[in-house]
């Protein structure tokens, strides 16, 4: 059965509002790429980073959407609720494998660029946090059998550590990472 196409705009239409006018007060001017940045790593990292902050965004928004669902207690609810527990997780496993990627790929360049796989830079250190994070969901959904209620709950705090990361990181922890700002 497929998902509403309602719900989907409804979420979707603001979020990429939102996307596109934090992009928009982004400085304009165009300049040269600093030489650590020139790198055949960069496509790799940078382009799993953004599907994989999409990702856990989306599995965020389901889990909005599930805890919605629960609310309402229709009978048509309960099977709108399961596709929406099993599309969090299908979300967050897609997530967590590009983020793992963003992770060894950025070890591997920084390796490359300045002779370190890691130096705790505030990004780093916040991917990292934000890859346990979901490794403990995954794990709850996993061997603990986990679903429902505490894992819609679990994907929709998860993203403020997934927004804190992508953007919060930039604009407050200064380090290696803060020309992406």
């Amino acid at each position: 059965a497929r998902m509403k196409q309602q719900w989907t705009m409804t979420i979707s239409m603001p979020v990429a509002f939102l996307v596109l006018s934090y992009a928009a007060f982004q400085p304009m001017e165009i300049k040269e790429l600093m030489p650590a940045l020139r790198s055949t790593w960069f496509a790799l990292h940078i382009g799993s980073a953004t599907f994989s902050y999409a990702s856990f965004a989306i599995a965020g928004g389901l889990g909005v959407q599930y805890l919605t669902l629960m609310k309402k207690g229709h009978a048509e609810s309960e099977t709108r609720m399961k596709q929406c527990d099993y599309m969090t997780y299908r979300m967050i496993c897609l997530g967590f494998l590009l983020l793992t990627v963003v992770i060894l790929s950025g070890a591997i360049w920084a390796e490359q660029a300045w002779s370190r796989w890691w130096s705790w830079d505030p990004k780093e250190t916040w991917a990292l946090i934000t890859w346990i994070l979901y490794a403990i969901y995954l794990h709850q959904r996993m061997r603990m059998n986990w679903q429902g209620k505490r894992m819609a709950w679990f994907a929709v705090i998860a993203v403020i550590c997934v927004l804190f990361t992508f953007a919060g990181v930039n604009k407050l922890l200064p380090g290696l990472h803060s020309y992406a700002v």
